[in-house]
């Protein structure tokens, strides 16, 4: 609340100066409206200022938590001023009594009107000399306020005399564009100065601004050399108050005393001085009681007071001293001499004194307010008397009687006039409305003051600026048909967009910024990645921490936006128009916004920054006819722009707003293009792909400005993938920043091809072969979908062996085609080498051994030994390995393509025990008198079969003649066709005949002492005659 009518207040100054209508210094000061209640900080008034030379500082612009930190510790201590020579001069020829040093104190004001106040009550002090001699500086933080310059402009005129206004810059940096800004009122205080070093070297900056002041007040003082002696002595008894002032400041307590005996002395010598002038030393003898009690007694100065009848009679023991009794003298010579404002001045310092020592005489304390007040009132046309009303609520509110400060101002809303009533009467409302929360109550008690004023011919712009103030205090407890007539009123004035300020209620709520689809990150050189550093890579120069979403990056010249939601508080709906306009080197465009009545309506606000700085976003504009209102966001938004960072636009072919239905293992292309939307080339991009494989060409750079780039892309899906995520970083080589774009593509994936099992072959090809390094596996693919498919496979890996690329059934590295239909599974027999069963090589993430280890624990309900999950590590291995290698593409007739997908499907325990075993080498030959190299034997002779295994034994083997068993095909034998040996050989042997000439192929099943299981074919051809 204080902030909204410090705005108001600063705006009336800022339009009075503006128009220069030079009013009275009455209308001058009715225009400076300090409002005062316990909502409110408390404010500086002149009854705070003691006997020290004041330096009235004033906070310019924002100011950093360091800064109000470093503001409270300069005014904490008053510090000592030493005079110099030029100084002593002019006071020895001005009569002037000059002490070593004088003691002076920073006071903050923290508004501009406050300071305007208390300004033009110490230029208009007619008998404190010392409170003539101020001086204003202001202070600016450069931290938070770079823009010294309009700083300076804004501010010149707080001083009657612009070129005598000062500044402090506090945390500046020791730069060339700030250097320029130092002269003899302006002091530079570096970041590099110690907070105590600081302290010191504003205080010297002071030291010549505060004697500089006196100067110019002494030089006034009239010479007594021209005159007669006794004229003399009447000139110096008639200043005699001013002229020892700068005792009454000294820092010796010896220096002070001789001021009031020498005061006092000069006073005493001519009856026809002024009876204020006495009342000023008493009331300058009670401050220094104050701060050196009971000295005014031991020094005998009361016995030389004649007797006065105090004005006030002080009983209780903790208020009945020698400074109420000061104070008491004080005010009834003012109230004798007819100078109500000294009189209420010495009240206030009673207040001021009352408070210090904590006074619990309530009774006393209110019927001192009483009399305040009714002096005020009585003397309402006199033009100091306004600021004394708030004066008189501020010291109410701080002796802790806050509850009365409505019937105060609604008093005084009674007796002064014109604007100052108008002032006191809304005060009164809107006092009410914070101090009350019943809607009755406000509505009886304002009703009658609401309807004076809407009554009073005043000037459109004023009742404007009432009904807004009237609107802001109880608009939201008026009736539906009040708040219509009120704002019908407004319309009716139709004084145009005068942005008048106000807060009628409207909050805003759920703030949340827009991202837009182009961000800014940081980005680290250390490890920043080129677009063209491969097809297939991440990108890992983004820094690590998240952006926080109330610190964000944007580029120069590139549009962010702001979304809230507005609550109307009234009952009727109110258009508004929503601005950013505070926001300042910042591009904001005003929209038209319908609020519905009691609803939670949602608004939006664009900025565009326009130079490369920090922005500090908290609060948005929201016009309402003729009134403005600011309106506090739920938290404020920190934004950097940056220069020199490209802006880019991305379209791509993905369907981004519907859900894609694919196919776990296909393979995708896609297509983007990249658009350079800004003025800076894109000299680096990079893509990164979230938990998906992809491959590209490199990318051509730059990307010159307003062109665009097309880069296919492949993509591999996986059933695992809720989403396709693309993210583009570009930048230029000269900066750390980069722009980001993200691009999420939702997808339904749905299971395809894959493998289901991994086992050993338990029926070996029919080859004569050596297949003692070769262990054949069955893995079966099936086809989940309602699909048919149309396939080719291959399988790179195949055991090195000739006679296994075109064998029949075997996949090998040429490619097989073939149909899947849906819900069916198919095998592929394929040969691998038992190196690579007993090494496999590390192909598979760990996040499958984990996901396989999980699996696995889950499956058999307890903890994997370490055994275990070495053999489970390998079959893992050996599965990727597999999946690797097994070139298995699909299509359907959609046009659509694929590789076999992904899973966790292993090769069995029994096949990593097979691999174990070694298989024997089987060779045969025959034994008879008639044979070829290439097996053609003569018919009609004995043949012996010779069978032998290498290097493993063998327990048992079977010739199986198959059909040949039948007569009818001449096969004759002799002996047993199936032999048992327990102990285990590395041959056998069988006799036959053959008596009809063909081609024969017998199957040898054998099985090793170690528990391998094989068979061989043994072939052969027979012929009548071999010649």
């Amino acid at each position: 609340m204080y902030d909204r009518f410090q705005r108001i207040e600063y705006h009336i100054f800022q339009k009075i100066h503006f128009e220069k209508v030079h009013h009275s210094y009455k209308k001058f000061e009715l225009n400076l409206r300090i409002k005062i209640d316990k909502y409110m900080k408390s404010i500086l008034i002149p009854s705070d200022i003691g006997l020290r030379l004041p330096v009235i500082m004033i906070p310019i612009g924002d100011i950093s938590e360091k800064g109000r930190s470093f503001l409270n510790i300069l005014k904490k201590e008053s510090f000592p001023a030493e005079s110099y020579n030029s100084f002593q001069q002019v006071c020895q020829l001005k009569n002037v009594p000059c002490p070593e040093s004088v003691l002076a104190k920073i006071y903050v004001c923290d508004s501009d009107s406050n300071l305007m106040m208390i300004r033009n009550r110490l230029q208009k002090e007619k008998y404190l000399f010392y409170l003539n001699c101020f001086i204003i500086v202001g202070f600016i933080d450069y931290t938070v306020n770079k823009d010294v310059h309009n700083s300076k402009e804004r501010t010149k005129n707080f001083c009657v005399h612009p070129q005598q206004m000062n500044y402090i810059i506090y945390q500046a940096d020791p730069d060339a564009n700030i250097l320029k800004e130092h002269s003899d009122r302006t002091h530079i205080s570096f970041y590099s100065f110690k907070e105590k070093d600081a302290i010191v070297n504003i205080r010297q900056f002071l030291v010549p601004l505060i004697f500089q002041s006196i100067q110019t007040q002494i030089i006034g003082f009239p010479s007594p050399d021209k005159t007669s002696l006794r004229a003399a002595a009447k000139i110096n008894a008639a200043t005699a108050l001013s002229r020892y002032s700068l005792l009454f400041l000294s820092d010796s307590k010896d220096d002070q005393i001789a001021a009031f005996s020498e005061t006092l002395k000069a006073l005493d010598s001519f009856k026809d001085i002024e009876p204020c002038k006495h009342a000023s030393i008493f009331e300058l003898m009670a401050m220094f009681e104050i701060k050196y009690p009971k000295t005014v007694k031991e020094m005998r100065f009361l016995d030389r007071i004649p007797y006065i009848t105090p004005l006030w009679t002080f009983t209780d023991e903790k208020e009945k001293n020698d400074v109420t009794y000061l104070y008491s003298i004080a005010a009834s010579i003012y109230s004798n001499a007819k100078s109500p404002t000294k009189m209420i001045d010495c009240l206030f310092r009673l207040f001021h004194y009352l408070r210090k020592i904590k006074s619990t005489n309530s009774k006393m304390i209110i019927n001192l307010i009483l009399e305040a007040t009714n002096t005020i009132c009585s003397n309402s046309n006199d033009d100091l008397m306004q600021c004394r009303a708030f004066e008189l609520m501020e010291h109410v509110n701080r002796l802790g009687y806050e509850k009365r400060i409505p019937l105060l101002s609604y008093k005084f809303g009674n007796s002064f006039k014109d604007d100052a009533k108008l002032d006191f009467q809304l005060q009164t409302i809107e006092i009410l409305y914070k101090q009350s929360k019943s809607e009755i109550v406000l509505r009886d008690l304002c009703g009658p003051i609401v309807s004076s004023l809407l009554k009073c011919a005043l000037e459109p712009s004023l009742i404007c600026k009432m009904i807004f103030r009237l609107l802001s205090a109880i608009g939201q407890f008026l009736s539906p048909l009040d708040q219509e007539k009120l704002f019908t009123r407004l319309i009716d004035l139709s004084m145009g967009d005068l942005r008048i300020p106000c807060d009628i209620g409207l909050s805003a709520t759920q703030l949340s910024v827009i991202s837009e689809f182009v961000s800014i990150q940081q980005i680290n050189n250390e490890t920043n990645a080129s677009g063209n550093s491969g097809p297939i890579f991440l990108y890992n120069g983004l820094t690590k921490s998240k952006q926080n979403e109330d610190n964000f990056l944007v580029g120069v010249g590139n549009q962010f936006r702001i979304e809230f939601y507005l609550y109307n508080p009234f009952g009727i709906d109110l258009p508004t128009i929503i601005t950013g306009s505070r926001v300042s080197d910042c591009i904001t465009s005003e929209y038209h916004l319908p609020l519905q009545s009691k609803f939670h309506t949602k608004a939006f606000c664009c900025f565009t920054p326009l130079i490369a700085k920090e922005y500090i976003i908290d609060s948005i504009d929201c016009a309402i006819y003729e009134g403005v209102q600011k309106i506090k966001l739920p938290r404020s938004l920190k934004l950097t722009a940056i220069e020199g960072v490209p802006n880019f636009s991305v379209r791509t072919d993905l369907p981004l707003s519907n859900v894609m239905n694919l196919y776990d293992g296909e393979i995708l292309n896609i297509n983007l293009w990249i658009t350079n939307s800004g003025n800076v080339e894109i000299e680096n991009l990079t893509l990164k792909f979230s938990k998906i494989k992809a491959s590209y060409d490199p990318i051509k750079l730059p990307i010159k400005s307003y062109t665009s780039l097309l880069i296919p892309i492949t993509l591999e899906i996986d059933q695992s993938l809720p989403e396709i995520k693309i993210e583009i970083i570009a930048n230029s080589k000269n900066t750390k920043y980069a722009s980001f774009a993200t691009i999420i593509q939702p997808i339904h994936v749905e299971a395809a091809v894959s493998i289901v099992s991994i086992e050993p072959l338990t029926s070996l090809p029919e080859i004569d072969a050596d297949f003692s390094n070769i262990s054949f596996v069955a893995a079966d693919i099936k086809n989940y979908s309602d699909s048919v498919f149309n396939y080719s496979v291959a399988f790179e890996s195949t055991a090195k062996e000739p006679y296994l690329i075109n064998f029949p059934g075997i996949i090998s590295k040429n490619n097989t085609l073939g149909v899947l239909s849906p819900h069916r599974t198919t095998s592929f027999i394929l040969a691998l080498d038992k190196s690579i069963i007993k090494s496999p090589p590390s192909l598979a993430p760990r996040s499958k051994k984990i996901n396989a280890a999980k699996m696995e624990e889950e499956k058999l309900n307890k903890k994997l030994s370490d055994k275990q999950r070495s053999l489970l590590d390998k079959r893992v291995e050996i599965a990727t390995f597999i999946e690797e290698n097994l070139k298995f593409m699909w299509n359907v007739g959609s046009g659509r393509r694929g590789k076999l997908a992904t899973n966790l499907a292993l090769p069995s325990v029994e096949m990593m025990e097979d691999s174990i075993h070694i298989r024997p080498c089987v060779t045969y030959s025959f034994e008879c008198e008639n044979v070829l190299e290439n097996k053609i034997i003569q018919t009609k002779q004995k043949v012996i079969l010779n069978v032998f295994f290498n290097p493993i034994k063998i327990e048992k083997c079977e010739l199986q003649l198959g059909v040949y068993q039948d007569s009818d095909y001449g096969v004759i034998w002799n002996g047993m066709l199936e032999k048992n040996y327990p102990e285990g050989v590395n041959s056998a042997s069988f006799e036959l005949y053959f008596i009809y000439p063909g081609k024969f192929h017998f199957k040898l099943e054998y099985s090793t002492i170690e528990g391998v299981h094989g068979h061989k074919v043994i072939s052969l051809e027979t012929v009548n005659s071999l010649s």
